[in-house]
């Protein structure tokens, strides 16, 4: 898939379509993220995962369960990961509530000393861990920013790919319907 995205995008290159037939590429790849993630995790919740905050207790997934989570896989070198941030400040401030959190997980970001003074220059009003390679692995993320809206139940919802105008506001929607559908309103 990502072969034929590059020649798709060479061969569109410098033309308009060109970014809007990567976009669609990129698109079409998500999907099937969603689907190797879940096949990859199996039988297993998708906030079933350990990793390590900042202050460098132990973290875990499980203890997320009964909330609506947003989990954002992301890297210090990203520079749509970076400017997602204040973005996703707002999120956590727009959600607050106990039933609503986000996790972001840094990855290939150096160790988590690295990753706590990037944060410094950076604020996230919201968690933050490092997660590790076999983390990346288990969901599959192929790109960054990648985001998993996950449900109560600890299921994922949805999978968003890459930095796309109006993200955001999809997963603000996307959580309140989710809120809806779980009476947690």
């Amino acid at each position: 898939m990502v072969d034929k995205t590059r020649s798709l995008y060479r061969y569109r290159a410098g033309t308009r379509s060109g970014s809007f037939a990567l976009l669609v590429a990129l698109l079409f790849a998500s999907s099937p993220g969603r689907v190797a993630a879940e096949q990859q995790m199996g039988e297993q919740l998708a906030i079933d995962f350990k990793a390590v905050d900042l202050e460098g207790r132990p973290f875990n997934g499980l203890d997320l369960k009964g909330k609506i989570v947003l989990l954002d896989f992301w890297a210090v070198w990203c520079t749509p990961c970076i400017d997602a941030i204040p973005e996703l400040n707002q999120l956590t401030n727009d959600l607050a509530g106990d039933d609503f959190q986000i996790v972001s997980i840094a990855s290939y970001s150096g160790t988590r000393d690295e990753v706590k003074r990037f944060l410094e220059d950076h604020p996230a009003e919201y968690t933050n861990v490092v997660g590790d390679e076999d983390l990346v692995y288990r969901y599959s993320v192929i790109g960054y920013p990648t985001y998993f809206l996950i449900d109560p139940r600890g299921n994922i919802h949805q999978k968003y790919v890459g930095a796309l105008p109006g993200l955001m506001e999809r997963i603000k929607s996307d959580v309140e319907r989710l809120k809806e559908q779980f009476g947690m309103r």
